[in-house]
C-alpha cells in the first residue's frame, strides 16, 4: 500500500474474479496495530445512471453495525 492525499491509502492487486479475503494490519507511529479483514466478491460490471432503486444495496452486514434497514426517507 500507498499513501495518497488526506490519509488515504491505496494498493493494487492482482485478485480473481472470484470471493476473495482482504485483510489489512495498521500500525500507527506509537506501534499500535490492528487487523481488519472483509470477503470481497466478484467485481460486477458498473451500471449508468441511478434508477432510485434499492436493488443494489448491500443488505444488512452486522459486523459493521449496517442494519440493512432505510433510516432515512431518501433511498
Amino acid at each position: 500500500m500507498y499513501g495518497g492525499d488526506r490519509g488515504l491509502f491505496a494498493a493494487s492487486h492482482g485478485a480473481l474474479n472470484d470471493r476473495f479475503k482482504l485483510e489489512v494490519r495498521v500500525v500507527d507511529q506509537k506501534g499500535a496495530a490492528d487487523v481488519d479483514a472483509i470477503e470481497v466478491g466478484a467485481a460486477l460490471p458498473a451500471q449508468s445512471g441511478h434508477t432510485g432503486s434499492d436493488a443494489g444495496t448491500i443488505g444488512a452486514w452486522p459486523e459493521r453495525h449496517l442494519l440493512g434497514t432505510q433510516l432515512g426517507p431518501n433511498r
